[in-house]
């Protein structure tokens, strides 16, 4: 019965942490649909090692800076940029 019992904890265990990898995979807006069907996938087919692959992924992505454009360090707003460039009051 206790087996029964830590087996059935462990599989909720697992189904819970592949839920929550597919959640933070749908989330994700800067994905094509490809890209987070092949995650899900991953995350379903190798239980353990795939949810906590796409979740880390996922964790990794939201840690990087929403403010890093590519390399626009100067304050300026992409329409100020463009206007002062295009003016030519350099």
């Amino acid at each position: 019965m206790n087996n029964i019992v830590i087996g059935l904890i462990g599989a909720l265990i697992v189904v819970l942490l592949n839920i929550f990898a597919t959640i933070a995979a749908l989330r994700a807006k800067d994905f094509l649909k490809s890209q987070i069907r092949n995650q899900i996938i991953l995350a379903w087919l190798l239980p353990i090692i795939g949810a906590v692959i796409v979740i880390s992924f996922h964790r990794s992505k939201d840690d990087e800076d929403p403010r890093d454009d590519g390399g626009n360090s100067s304050g300026m707003s992409d329409d100020q940029l463009r206007s002062y460039w295009v003016s030519g009051q350099r």
